[in-house]
């Protein structure tokens, strides 16, 4: 097994990792670590599901998310408001989240 190689002083801070878990009774994703675009299309994954299984408004929930890039903000809000099988499901919480990157 190799060892992690030394980060460089010149590399951005550390970004918390991404997680989200989901409460399929109460149709609720919860974000936690840096909201990346990648993260974005997860819970929008996850949205997806809970709209499949029958739930009609579903809770993003980001009050945990430590920063996110913008892009990843814009295509959640996006989603929401354009999305045609989304659209009006989804209710997003504590966005307000300074930008990373």
């Amino acid at each position: 097994m190799t060892p992690p190689s030394p980060r460089d002083p010149g590399d951005p801070p550390h970004r918390a990792r991404f997680s989200e878990s989901v409460n399929r009774d109460d149709a609720v994703v919860r974000c936690t670590g840096h909201l990346s675009e990648q993260g974005a299309d997860l819970v929008l994954g996850a949205v997806e599901v809970l709209r499949r299984e029958g739930h009609e408004h579903i809770t993003v929930d980001l009050h945990a998310v430590a920063s996110a890039d913008e892009t990843a903000l814009s295509e959640l809000r996006c989603q929401c408001e354009h999305a045609p099988a989304l659209r009006g499901a989804i209710v997003l919480v504590g966005e307000d989240k300074s930008s990373g990157g």
